[in-house]
């Protein structure tokens, strides 16, 4: 039976009296159970759970720990308390074929539960070795009412479904073993009952011991140091950037409510690289970190994966140049969840029609960048020129009409880029280019091929009555002087163009002289007979 004694706290722990060491101890005989009662503890059903104590000066009492061989009643177990002087002790399982029979704690929490947070549950349990049974399903049930006895006019199993359960066996008799685990409070609890609330179907058991004279068929556990402990976290709670590009710098926190994070790479975990609740990292690869921490007693292991996405691929191709009037459709690529070009276009496509710079800078689907660049230069039409018209005074000269990448065909089908004249004549050159066809001409008059008349007729038929030279093509102006058989001058010209003598002013008939000096190359003399 379990009274009101006293209120003992332990810090930060909802469970008052965890270790049920607060209690009055009392045994009036060898052969009855005795009163031994533990503060603030209670029972919510009919039966009747024990506290056991090395306190009582009577060892052959039944609550008299640990057992000496003197209570021929003695059923349970040789175990000493784990902390303190006291425990309590709990049948969790009968065989089927006798009676459904349970024992449950229950104590009311010094604060009730908060909803939504994470709570840190634990007690140390050990088989009784006598009845030589085992069993599973030692539950912690948090409930928002307190369970009492006339609700559940039985034996049986609490109908609730415990938060914390425990799904092995323990079969331990010698050491305490811990039952722990965490949960997330759904409702202001008050209330801790410990127990097995599952029925026989569902729960295993484990015989091991002979059958003699102590075997009762039934499993019994010993129960210390109860705790309930609010935590400020569950599990990791990782934030920061998980998901980055190839190159980044990212920093991830692991939260766990307390400073004395450690981190490794999950590939060598007994090296630490971290220690901090942040990680400040840049991965050529994705890499995976183990981070540790110890919380409410609890150590908190995860891993935490930082993914490196490759840069995505975007190429404009090499610089290149297009022809005048003509376009050139750049393509970024398809796929991408953005496209931001030079002029703020958001297209894949963007049509070059001008020369310059065109840049477009691209975003996947995991918001990593790329950029790509080209120069577009603008070819105008081909231009060929051969020159101006020439008047040669020495040997031939190559004509030029090279482009590169071009063809060429000249006036004597020739494919050269160079032509070399042998004689005076029309030269002419078709060059086609990519952005084109252009062609040039050139006349090319030579000296050898001068003629200079020496007579005139001056009789008004239009027929040899000007002073013509001959061979030099029509863009040629010699300087030219004329003098009578006295040696006076009667006509001068610096640029001769075949307009001497005038018909409005013909000279005498006779004999006449001239000179041709061609600038820069030679000159002619010689006579000139005129007739009228």
């Amino acid at each position: 039976m379990f009274v009101f004694c006293c209120n003992l706290l332990i810090a930060q722990n909802l469970v008052p009296n965890p270790s049920f060491e607060c209690g009055d101890d009392y045994c009036n005989a060898n052969t009855t159970p005795g009163l031994v009662r533990a503060c603030l503890w209670n029972c919510p059903t009919y039966s009747t759970p024990d506290i056991f104590t090395t306190q009582l000066q009577n060892k052959a009492c039944y609550s008299s720990v640990p057992y000496d061989g003197t209570n021929p009643y003695y059923h349970y177990g040789s175990q000493l308390p784990r902390t303190g002087n006291r425990f309590a002790g709990i049948y969790t399982w009968d065989e089927p074929v006798k009676d459904l029979y349970r024992e449950y704690l229950q104590i009311k929490l010094q604060t009730p539960l908060i909803p939504g947070e994470y709570y840190c549950t634990e007690m140390y349990v050990s088989l009784a070795e006598i009845p030589h049974y085992g069993a599973n399903n030692l539950g912690m049930y948090f409930s928002d009412q307190e369970i009492q006895d006339v609700q559940f006019g039985s034996y049986a199993n609490l109908p609730y479904t415990p938060q914390i359960v425990e799904t092995k066996i323990i079969m331990d008799t010698v050491n305490w073993v811990r039952v722990s685990g965490t949960f997330q409070a759904t409702t202001a609890a008050q209330y801790l009952i410990i127990g097995n609330f599952s029925n026989d179907t569902d729960t295993q058991s484990i015989f091991d011991g002979p059958n003699n004279d102590h075997y009762y068929g039934y499993a019994y556990y010993f129960i210390d140091d109860v705790s309930v402990e609010k935590l400020p976290y569950k599990n990791f709670i990782f934030s920061g950037n998980q998901d980055i590009c190839e190159g980044d710098t990212t920093t991830i926190f692991a939260n766990a409510g307390v400073p004395d994070v450690t981190w490794a790479a999950l590939m060598d975990t007994s090296t630490i690289i971290h220690i901090g609740y942040s990680l400040k990292t840049k991965p050529l690869v994705t890499t995976s970190y183990q981070v540790k921490a110890t919380n409410c007693h609890l150590k908190l292991v995860d891993t935490v994966t930082v993914f490196v996405n490759p840069l995505p691929q975007v190429s404009l191709g090499k610089d290149t140049t297009i022809c005048a009037g003509a376009t050139l459709v750049l393509d970024a690529g398809p796929g991408f969840s953005q496209y931001d070009w030079q002029d703020n276009s958001t297209s894949e496509l963007l049509i070059a029609r001008e020369a310059g710079k065109y840049s477009v800078t691209v975003k996947d689907q995991h918001g990593c960048n790329a950029s790509s660049t080209i120069s577009i230069s603008l070819m105008t039409m081909p231009k060929v020129n051969l020159g101006g018209d020439t008047l040669l005074c020495n040997s031939f000269f190559p004509l030029k009409a090279g482009l590169h990448g071009a063809s060429y065909r000249w006036q004597d089908s020739s494919t050269d880029s160079v032509f070399l004249p042998t004689k005076a004549g029309k030269y002419w050159v078709v060059v086609t280019y990519r952005c084109g066809t252009a062609s040039d001409t050139i006349n090319i008059h030579s000296m050898n091929d001068i003629f200079i008349p020496n007579v005139l007729t001056l009789n008004g038929d239009n027929l040899n009555e000007k002073f013509i030279i001959k061979g030099i093509g029509d863009n040629y102006y010699p300087r030219l002087t004329i003098v009578n058989r006295w040696g006076t001058e009667v006509y001068f010209s610096n640029n001769y163009r075949g307009e001497w003598p005038n018909q409005n002013q013909w000279p005498d008939a006779g004999a006449y002289y001239y000179t041709v000096n061609f600038v820069g190359c030679q000159s002619y003399k010689g006579w000139l007979e005129i007739f009228r």
